[in-house]
């Protein structure tokens, strides 16, 4: 019986491991930049939450989620609900994509904002309208019209310029030459109707590079 037992344990943790490991085997490289299993926003990284977007830790609900996810809820009459971000400031340039674990509940809209390093201060600063002043914005939009988890992958290629004329227009995440890369990451969160409300998950936001066939 005991023998029995330790081998049912065994055979957990293989499946376990080979669950974790497998988005790892789909790319040549991955960087995890949070998978939110330390259920803590201020450190490692930081993030910054604003205006009327809430977040929480949720259990996992998968094994291959870790411990925990992001919950990101809000309400608004106006489409926008609120955002969070956090400063990154390193080289990207071997990453081609985006990938990370969103959960939808049937509505939402999530842009992703990526900003480089385009005057080597490490710093991106901004005007009173928190517009870059001397570096690129680069922007993609998901809708999240669906229901339950989904693995989303974005090339890096689909991001585009919001900002051109401010900073080189070319997107330059290499910490090279005094540029901090890729500075910083952030979430937007809004609605493609007008008002509502919106709960969503996010988990496992990571930078890829695909394998090469």
């Amino acid at each position: 019986m005991k023998k029995i037992i330790l081998t049912l344990l065994f055979s957990v943790c293989v499946l376990l491991s080979a669950a974790q490991t497998d988005k790892n085997s789909a790319y040549d490289s991955l960087l995890i930049l949070d998978n939110f299993d330390d259920a803590n926003l201020t450190a490692a990284p930081e993030w910054w939450v604003f205006d009327g977007l809430k977040t929480a830790f949720n259990p996992a609900e998968k094994p291959e989620q870790g411990k925990y996810y992001l919950q990101l809820s809000g309400e608004t009459d106006n489409y926008y609900i609120g955002g969070l971000g956090f400063y990154f400031g390193r080289a990207a340039v071997r990453y081609d994509a985006l990938v990370l674990d969103v959960k939808g509940s049937g509505a939402g809209l999530l842009k992703i904002q990526l900003f480089d390093d385009d005057n080597n201060t490490y710093q991106l600063e901004q005007d009173q309208e928190f517009q870059p002043l001397y570096d690129d914005q680069y922007e993609y939009e998901l809708a999240i019209d669906w229901t339950g988890w989904r693995t989303i992958e974005i090339p890096l290629s689909r991001f585009v310029d919001v900002n051109p004329g401010t900073g080189d227009d070319i997107w330059n995440p290499a910490a090279s030459g005094g540029s901090g890369g890729l500075l910083h990451a952030q979430l937007i969160i809004m609605l493609e109707e007008a008002a509502g409300s919106v709960n969503i998950g996010l988990d496992n936001l990571s930078l890829a590079r695909n394998k090469v066939n």
